[in-house]
């Protein structure tokens, strides 16, 4: 049945007895993805007047970790934590709710690469607080955990940070304490955080 995408099987009567229905994965590739970045696909097939359950084959390699395929939906989303390239069939099962019938399985076998991460910490809310005659408490936020060195000085040149290593603590909500400060004077501050794959964002 070319318009309904179903295939009937008849008996000895050429009466039909049975139908099958024939649901095709249409997406032919995924994008790659990249660690600690969300990512979210939608697989696509041909129209069906059934419903289409996806699911990772049984025989298949898992999707990378951090990764999920939702079965009512077809989504590929999540936030992938390690690097490389996984080969992962997913099948489509086009299911149908009376009478006899088989349900057929499509299955497409998709390379999904997840590259390093290569982007900086997103720096956002960047405020100065708690000013006394001798310092001030800047703060801000990231969308990932990254080390939290404030650069200040009396002109745009900085010229002093703090000694915070870039490797500890990586925090998303920051706040460090600048001491040493004069009275009367204007300072001028921005802010860095590093991840943990060393990408580094500036205020």
């Amino acid at each position: 049945d070319g318009t309904n995408k179903r295939l009937w099987m008849v008996d000895a009567g050429n009466a039909r007895v049975m139908m099958a229905n024939t649901a095709r994965i249409t997406t032919t590739t995924l994008p790659a993805a990249e660690v600690n970045s969300a990512y979210s696909q939608t697989l696509a097939s041909t129209a069906s007047q059934e419903t289409v359950t996806w699911a990772v084959t049984p025989t298949s390699l898992a999707l990378p970790a951090g990764l999920a395929l939702a079965s009512s939906t077809g989504v590929v989303s999540g936030t992938p934590t390690t690097a490389g390239t996984t080969n992962v069939e997913i099948e489509a099962t086009d299911s149908h709710s009376g009478g006899s019938h088989i349900d057929l399985r499509h299955r497409v076998t998709y390379p999904i690469t997840v590259n390093a991460d290569t982007t900086a910490p997103t720096i956002s809310s960047v405020s100065s607080g708690s000013i006394t005659t001798s310092g001030a408490t800047i703060t801000w936020t990231t969308n990932e955990a990254s080390s939290s060195p404030v650069e200040y000085g009396t002109t745009n040149a900085y010229g002093t940070s703090t000694t915070e290593a870039d490797t500890s603590p990586r925090v998303t909500s920051h706040s460090v304490a600048l001491t040493g400060l004069t009275i009367g004077t204007t300072y001028h501050y921005r802010v860095k955080s590093k991840d943990a794959l060393a990408n580094q964002g500036v205020s």
